[in-house]
């Protein structure tokens, strides 16, 4: 799973600061009078005291009688904008704070102040030249430096934002700052860095109290969800559990802890999390999705569809769920009833390329594979682009024997998705099956789906035997070894592997994989790759 980058700039909230506009820094004066200056600055330090406690209407009045007589004050039109931040009118913010930095230039809080508005505008070039003017006048201010970063980070400039969070960090190590740091080592692919800043981010988060707010809960779950998508478990489960020691009803977070515990193996954990949520009737349609994942994981198939149910009933218009409880119908040996259960959900969303390819997958388990070549082939009227379909199509058109109609259908498929291993494979595949095939291009094809994922065994087996064809024994035997690496049971692996050991003068080692093939064979009633549609399903399952 992978995480967005926008999410990341909810990760310190880009506020116009308040505190930093008291009349220690000046402001200009139009009266030489001094009773009017001391007045003048009697309102700003009033209107601050009103922004302060809410009361905009109060602060807005008294900036309104400063400007009507000075209206080149610096500092009463940075108030001013910060009035109208807060009402959400950053037009009328952003015309304020930009007078207020041009009277004056050399306020390195107000130039702040404007970069922070034009952020919320959506202008970040703008926004990052006043940040590094400010920084230039004063080069400790945190808010500054922070916001300079998360623009840094959208401009795809990780080195960047990661110096810049890192001087925050120097500068006062804020919780914020650290979780900061921990994603940006993240997004720069460099998970081990990353473990060892969220340690020191944990510990300081520990000691604090979660935020309770929207904002706290998107932060520490977009950190969540970075984390699992490095596969940081433990780091992603502390963080999680953290977070629901304090706000344990947030859906979201429970189920993405549940994603945790299932990639941790851990399907009681996941089960039992899951369960008590239900059990206090909170639960809505995505807290038994969740469940019903944890329960096929377990092989508790029959637990699942109850649970399945259960969650179309909470969100009967979720086309996702009626594709979920087809499959799962399907998974459990009751195609006719997933047959049934789809044409009526399509009946409902007649339009769902997704439910239609669900229903040909149903139809086919059913053995009804003209039935299911129709259902695929008018999912593809409706997404001419769907992966899945064009897949099970293919499978469909080789139980006729139609190879090269099976091979264009695949590569359909490629051209959607080039960096698909299981396509690749599939191709090659059905590349074998077609007389006067080009054996380069098969070859290209299984290096290319091996290159991309190393687990898809068939693949490995496919590309041994074209080497060893080639005779180049030693390249077979790797793929040999790659395949029951990730196909353990597959006899027939073994046995190609004692071939080319043999041939490599490796006699002790080709008797023991020699005999490794026999003990499988006599344990086993049949020994045969992973079936081509098992692949299929696979890529149905990831795609959906």
């Amino acid at each position: 799973m992978g995480f967005n980058r926008r999410k990341f700039l909810g990760i310190v909230v880009m506020a116009c600061c308040l505190h930093c506009l008291s009349p220690i820094f000046g402001f200009s004066q139009s009266s030489n009078s001094k009773v009017s200056h001391k007045l003048t600055e009697q309102k700003i330090s009033e209107a601050a005291d009103a922004i302060t406690s809410g009361d905009l209407a109060q602060a807005e009045k008294l900036l309104n009688e400063i400007l009507a007589t000075e209206p080149r004050n610096a500092l009463a039109h940075g108030l001013r904008g910060i009035v109208f931040d807060r009402r959400n009118d950053l037009t009328s913010a952003e015309k304020h704070f930009a007078l207020a930095a041009k009277l004056s230039p050399k306020t390195a809080e107000l130039r702040n102040n404007y970069g922070a508005v034009l952020v919320k505008l959506n202008r970040p070039a703008e926004a990052a030249r006043e940040f590094t003017a400010s920084l230039a006048l004063n080069p400790d201010q945190i808010s500054a430096i922070v916001n300079l970063a998360q623009i840094r980070i959208t401009e795809n400039d990780l080195t960047g934002a990661r110096t810049l969070f890192e001087r925050a960090k120097s500068i006062s190590p804020q919780t914020d700052v650290l979780r900061a740091l921990v994603l940006t080592s993240l997004m720069m692919n460099e998970p081990q860095q990353a473990a060892i800043e969220f340690k020191e981010y944990f510990a300081k988060a520990e000691a604090t109290i979660p935020s309770l707010d929207a904002t706290g809960r998107q932060k520490d779950f977009a950190l969540g969800e970075a984390l699992l998508s490095k596969n940081l478990l433990d780091e992603a489960q502390k963080e999680l559990e953290y977070v629901l020691s304090s706000n344990g009803d947030d859906t979201d977070t429970i189920v993405l802890l549940s994603r945790v515990y299932l990639r941790q193996q851990n399907i009681a954990a996941a089960g039992t999390l899951l369960e008590s949520t239900v059990q206090k009737g909170t639960a809505d349609g995505k807290i038994y999705l969740a469940l019903t994942e944890v329960y096929q994981s377990g092989g508790y198939i029959e637990n699942a569809i109850p649970v399945m149910r259960r969650a179309i009933e909470k969100e009967p218009k979720n086309e996702y769920y009626r594709l979920k409880y087809g499959l799962l119908l399907v998974d459990s040996k009751a195609p006719a009833a997933a047959v049934l259960r789809l044409e009526e959900s399509l009946k409902e969303f007649p339009r769902s390329s997704r439910l239609w390819v669900a229903l040909g997958i149903a139809q086919q388990a059913d053995g009804k594979s003209i039935d299911s070549r129709v259902s695929f082939e008018r999912a593809l009227q409706i997404d001419p682009a769907s992966v899945v379909a064009l897949a099970y199509l293919a499978t469909a058109q080789i139980e006729q024997a139609e190879y090269a109609e099976a091979n264009k259908s695949y590569r359909r498929a490629l051209a959607v998705d080039e960096k698909n291993a299981v396509l690749h494979y599939l191709v090659a595949d059905t590349m074998l099956k077609i007389p006067d095939s080009n054996p380069v291009e098969i070859r290209r094809h299984l290096e290319r789906a091996v290159k991309l994922d190393t687990k898809v065994a068939q693949a490995h087996f496919a590309l041994g035997k074209l080497y060893a064809r080639d005779e180049n024994w030693m390249k077979a035997l790797n793929e040999f070894e790659q395949t029951v690496t990730h196909a353990p049971e597959l006899a027939e692996a073994y046995y190609q592997m004692g071939r080319m050991l043999a041939r490599l003068k490796r006699t002790d080692e080709a008797k023991i994989a020699f005999a490794k093939h026999k003990k499988l064979n006599e344990t086993q009633s049949a020994q045969k790759e992973t079936h081509r549609q098992d692949l299929v399903r696979r890529l149905a399952d990831v795609r959906f």
